[in-house]
């Protein structure tokens, strides 16, 4: 049985995002509880007045970390739906772009930037993949990324991506390849409102009934399915890999559809939300 799995038949603390071991452990040991079910009837303030007369007691926990898991737990355990808090309105625009890149960290070298575009004349998906392992690939790659952001719409696009790679690797690219983008630029790019890292969104305004905010989580409870049936980072890398010794053109789709499930799932993500701020 895989850790995930028990975690799950045992009903086990680590269930709750951003619980882990180690506040498990406290919580078994100052409280005796070791279930999510059981976290759903703590009494923060008590707890709290008992800190306040003990420094040792739930070492490393505050109000606001208590009250936070307490409903994570409910949500988990209880009302098992997802909730929406804070003010949060996404841009209206004409064209959406869900944004992921492929690259190879061991290298320091990305292979692979996918854009699912949706407007109001349709959706597609468009990569800018390099075809070797090389600098030049990999700028060209990158330019011509770049010279496609700049045909769109002034104004009337949002760019969506999931978690702060994309931003972080770009910086990188930047210092490689300074001619084809200058620092000013990509700064006014990832700052601009309308370039939203949605992982972001999802810590700050929802709670899911899951154990994990990952983007294969969460599309994955919103009902989608990735093609692959061992969708990874990990093996994209494999595959490009191999795609680079073989030059066979069905490893490249591999790499292809794989990317193109990664922005369509930032899509159902970013949908799903939408749907909970309507209810």
């Amino acid at each position: 049985m895989s850790c995930k799995k028990w975690c799950k038949s045992t009903d086990d603390l680590t269930n709750i995002f951003f619980l882990g071991r180690t506040k498990r452990d406290t919580m078994a040991q100052d409280l005796g509880i070791s279930k999510v079910r059981e976290l759903c009837s703590i009494n923060v303030e008590r707890l709290i007045f008992e800190k306040s007369k003990n420094k040792n007691f739930l070492k490393g926990f505050g109000e606001s970390t208590l009250t936070q898991l307490k409903k994570r737990a409910n949500i988990l355990a209880l009302t098992k739906k997802p909730v929406t808090f804070g003010q949060l309105e996404f841009p209206r625009v004409s064209v959406e772009l869900f944004f992921d890149i492929e690259d190879d960290p061991t290298q320091d070298f990305v292979y692979l930037h996918g854009v699912y575009e949706r407007s109001i004349s349709g959706s597609k998906f468009i990569d800018f993949t390099a075809k070797g392992n090389t600098p030049d690939a990999e700028k060209e790659a990158w330019q011509r990324f770049w010279e496609y952001i700049r045909t769109l719409p002034s104004d009337d696009y949002a760019v969506y991506y999931y978690s702060h790679h994309e931003k972080t690797t770009y910086k990188r690219l930047r210092k490689k390849y300074p001619e084809v983008i200058s620092d000013e630029e990509l700064t006014a790019f990832f700052d601009g409102p309308k370039v939203i890292d949605l992982y972001k969104v999802v810590l700050k305004h929802t709670d899911w009934p899951v154990s994990s905010y990952s983007l294969k989580e969460l599309a994955t409870y919103l009902g989608f399915k990735w093609r692959d049936e061992t969708p990874s980072g990990a093996l994209s890398i494999q595959w490009y890999n191999d795609y680079l010794k073989t030059g066979d053109q069905k490893i490249l789709n591999r790499i292809l559809e794989y990317n193109e499930d990664d922005c369509r799932a930032t899509m159902v993500v970013k949908d799903g939300i939408v749907q909970l701020l309507k209810k």
